[in-house]
């Protein structure tokens, strides 16, 4: 019997997400403060999502498996943390590109150094999850004896 995994559809989710941002950024036109407004207006939904999302996962499910399994989140926190700090180079650059098209200013050249960042953090996540696929089944499989001592003992 497979395990729901309750993650699994979030994090969909979020890829296609930031799918689809890519993909506007790399079809946005710099010049074109309009076109910036929608990339900008598409970033701030996505990276409210991804925000909540990692709040979500730290404040809830790691807590939890950090009470049960002390240790065992500690890594995915950690790079949670990563995750934060690249979300915000890409929110204050997207910032600063909407704010400056607002002004009447070209961001052509912001937009050439912007695109390339969204397929690199995709890129990170995606290999963040796939090295999560080994720690968690450790811990859980710690979580599951403790519960199964649990009830037999």
């Amino acid at each position: 019997m497979s395990r729901l995994k309750v993650y699994d559809v979030p994090h969909k989710g979020l890829r296609n997400a930031l799918s689809q941002m890519s993909l506007l950024a790399g079809k946005t036109n710099y010049a074109n403060r309009r076109e910036v407004e929608q990339l900008y207006r598409l970033g701030l939904d996505v990276f409210s999502i991804l925000g909540i999302h990692a709040a979500d996962e730290n404040q809830v499910t790691l807590a939890e498996l950090e009470k049960r399994c002390p240790g065992c989140s500690r890594h995915d926190v950690e790079v949670h943390e990563q995750l934060h700090l690249a979300q915000n180079k890409l929110e204050t650059g997207l910032a600063k590109m909407y704010q400056d098209a607002q002004a009447g200013r070209d961001v052509s050249e912001e937009g050439a150094e912007f695109y390339p960042l969204l397929p690199n953090f995709k890129g990170f996540t995606w290999s963040i999850r796939q090295k999560r696929k080994e720690l968690p089944s450790r811990c859980f499989g710690i979580i599951l004896r403790m519960k199964n001592w649990h009830r037999t003992g």
